[in-house]
């Protein structure tokens, strides 16, 4: 198994899924973008007048171009257990070796390690016979979980004399897998919601509706480690509660131990199959705790946004925010990046 080496991702975080709907309607001025929230080409939605309500919005962020900080090498750490010539036994083997206590022991099985690779490679359909494509499955949907992000926000709008000021809640996260989105409400896992106070809002006579200029913290070592163990593990083990049970799950480690004491004819079968045992749990902990450092750093999202606001039931309230659109930076250790075509969609609570 290589030195693990750090392997950056571009997150493509956000808020919100898109809504582009499509409305029929009277032609307007070829000058206008379709995409503008102003465009005024649906004659049957009525165009508010009052911003005041509770909305549901969901977005997605692209800062793939240039997302800032090193972000995780959490799929490497595991990629390596299947990279090289003798994998996935080398791989597996140096996890157990490293945590024999003996030092003797170690240093002798460390010298039989091409010996002990071969005997686990002959018998690896009964060690571990789906643990290569399940840990390369394990590293395509965690690429996935980290570009295909998206939040679940609440805007809370509110007069504010002759203006609007809201609330922006984080309230939980949406991941995409092979195009599925999967939402996760943050009060569902016992984790905080992230509040914004004070953001002003307004909403002009053509109907466009606009957010100011605000902060969103996300602890994204979190929310990613939600991420694994609610989503990535259940998918390739529904017993499974986190990396650690995945991994006893995907390796047999009684018959990894038997296989390693047929080699070397020192030691004992129970005494490799506790370092096997001992090995996939520190693997799991080494990918917890490089999520854990991530949060070393808040990742601050510096948003503003547009939208078009329409009204479907003529009450002269906002029912629908559609072609929603955030621009600014997103912020991490630091370093800032500009967001990427990053979109939203509301509705009203």
């Amino acid at each position: 198994m290589k030195t693990t080496k750090t392997l950056a991702f571009a997150l493509a975080l956000a808020l919100g899924a898109t809504a582009s709907v499509g409305c029929a309607g009277s032609e307007v001025d070829d000058t206008i973008d379709d995409g503008d929230p102003t465009n005024p080409d649906d004659p049957d939605d009525v165009i508010p007048t009052s911003a005041e309500g509770k909305y549901a919005l969901t977005s997605e962020f692209d800062v793939a171009s240039g997302l800032p900080g090193t972000v995780g090498n959490i799929v490497n750490t595991f990629i390596e257990l299947t990279d090289d010539a003798d994998d996935p036994a080398g791989g597996l083997l140096d996890l157990a070796i490293n945590q024999v206590s003996n030092s003797t022991l170690r240093n002798i099985l460390q010298g039989a390690r091409v010996v002990l690779a071969g005997t686990i490679n002959d018998r690896i359909l009964e060690i571990a016979p789906d643990f290569v494509p399940r840990i390369i499955e394990l590293g395509d949907n965690f690429g996935q979980l980290a570009r295909d992000f998206g939040t679940l926000t609440t805007l809370d709008v509110r007069k504010a004399g002759a203006s609007y000021a809201a609330t922006h809640t984080l309230t939980g996260v949406q991941f995409k897998i092979d195009g599925q989105a999967y939402a996760f409400p943050f009060a569902d896992y016992g984790m905080d919601d992230v509040v914004t106070q004070n953001v002003s809002v307004a909403l002009e006579t053509t109907g466009k509706f606009t957010v100011a200029s605000h902060q969103l913290p996300i602890s994204m070592g979190k929310v990613l480690r939600l991420g694994i163990d609610e989503l990535l593990v259940p998918a390739i083990d529904p017993l499974a509660t986190d990396l650690g049970d995945m991994l006893d799950g995907l390796v047999d480690c009684d018959a990894m131990g038997q296989a390693m004491y047929d080699a070397v004819d020192i030691g004992s079968p129970s005494t490799y199959a506790s370092a096997c045992e001992i090995g996939l749990q520190a693997l799991a902990n080494l990918a917890y705790q490089q999520l854990n450092d991530l949060d070393q750093s808040a990742m601050n999202f510096g948003i503003a946004g547009q939208a078009r606001a329409t009204d479907s039931n003529g009450d002269k309230k906002i029912d629908q925010l559609q072609r929603g659109e955030w621009a600014g930076q997103v912020e991490y250790a630091g370093t800032p990046a500009p967001l990427q075509s990053s979109t939203f969609a509301g509705s009203r609570m």
